[in-house]
């Protein structure tokens, strides 16, 4: 049985793509795969972990002190790990993990794949050169969109794009329109990148023609206070309502009216994906690294408008409240992605990757 051993920062976040690595560990276990899941955290999984993977906290006996000694310890503590699991491949899962993984293929002549989930340029200058520089050393290199993979052109040759995918046995079935509430919904941290203030902006610009609806943001993070001051100086209280996080939030979405994704930058965004999945006519920002423009196709199943235009959102919106003929259309066209992003089409696609390495 061939050993694989995926590094995270985390997954006990509730984030994005700490959810996706799990998924794609559970299923490397489903498909017979011996698979360690090693987190630079102290913390226990926030997503359902197979029993069949096994969990390791790099930094359970690490304390906490100085960034530069507290690393130093990660590696030789991974390092030791790694001796003793003998992984045939090391997934690097994000640029920490990736950054990690590299780094013990230099130590231990490991192969590494590098998975990138983020915009590779939202980071500072002198991390995006320490990364490119290490990431030179990779075997290979997932990407979730063309648009990255193209940044890593001239620095990892052997690459694919593989974009997240869904497990569908844990997804409530797709809601009749006409059982639909009258409910916008938003689903990410409270964070800048989200940009929550430009989606509370032109949900108060339509909210005079549609009195009926409320907006719901689910979510946690630093800028809820000045959200909610937002939302209470536009007099908005009761209609836009921050909901904090939920472990089981396609329960309470499910039955929306609009999803809307207003962020900055995205990888692939899986909020996007899920209301999707759900059939829920959808607007997402058209931001980098291009996710959000692989999912929708403006006009067809869904809207695409310009970052940070809440003039735009808001006449997307609209046009999807008031065409009932067109809510219909972009929700049966987004449910298509219950085939094309199904979890047993994409593990497939990530077990042949693999296997190209662990066979060589």
């Amino acid at each position: 049985m061939s050993k694989i051993t995926i590094i995270a920062p985390s997954v006990s976040g509730g984030g994005g793509a700490e959810k996706t690595a799990v998924l794609l560990s559970n299923a490397l276990a489903d498909a017979e795969y011996n698979v360690t899941l090693c987190v630079m955290s102290r913390m226990e999984p926030k997503y359902d972990l197979s029993k069949r993977v096994k969990y390791v906290k790099i930094d359970e006996n690490i304390s906490s002190g100085n960034i530069i000694v507290k690393n130093y310890k990660r590696i030789q503590r991974l390092k030791k790990i790694l001796m003793k699991e003998t992984p045939d491949i090391v997934i690097g899962y994000t640029i920490q993990g990736g950054i990690i993984s590299c780094i013990m293929s230099k130590l231990l002549g490991t192969k590494t794949i590098v998975c990138e989930r983020q915009d590779p340029n939202r980071f500072p200058k002198s991390m995006r050169l320490f990364r490119n520089f290490l990431y030179r050393f990779a075997t290979g290199a997932v990407f979730q969109t063309q648009e990255a993979q193209l940044y890593f052109r001239d620095i990892v040759k052997n690459s694919v794009v593989i974009p997240n995918f869904v497990d569908l046995s844990t997804f409530p079935k797709v809601v009749d329109w006409s059982e639909r509430e009258n409910t916008i919904v938003a689903v990410g941290r409270l964070v800048e990148a989200k940009d929550h203030k430009t989606l509370i902006r032109a949900f108060i610009k339509i909210q005079k023609e549609f009195p009926g609806f409320l907006l719901k943001i689910w979510g946690e993070g630093k800028l809820e206070n000045k959200l909610q001051k937002l939302i209470s100086d536009n007099n908005m209280e009761g209609k836009i309502i921050l909901c904090g996080r939920s472990d089981n939030v396609l329960e309470h979405i499910r039955r929306a009216k609009l999803f809307v994704l207003s962020s900055l930058y995205e990888g692939y965004p899986n909020a996007l994906l899920e209301a999707m999945v759900l059939g829920i006519p959808s607007i997402s920002t058209n931001c980098p690294c291009g996710g959000p423009a692989d999912l929708i196709r403006s006009g067809e199943n869904g809207f695409l408008v310009s970052i940070g235009d809440e003039i735009e959102m808001a006449d997307a919106m609209k046009k999807i409240l008031l065409d009932v003929s067109l809510a219909k259309q972009f929700s049966s066209e987004a449910t298509k992605k219950r085939e094309m992003h199904n979890s047993d089409t994409i593990i497939i696609r990530w077990i042949d990757y693999i296997r190209s390495f662990i066979d060589e």
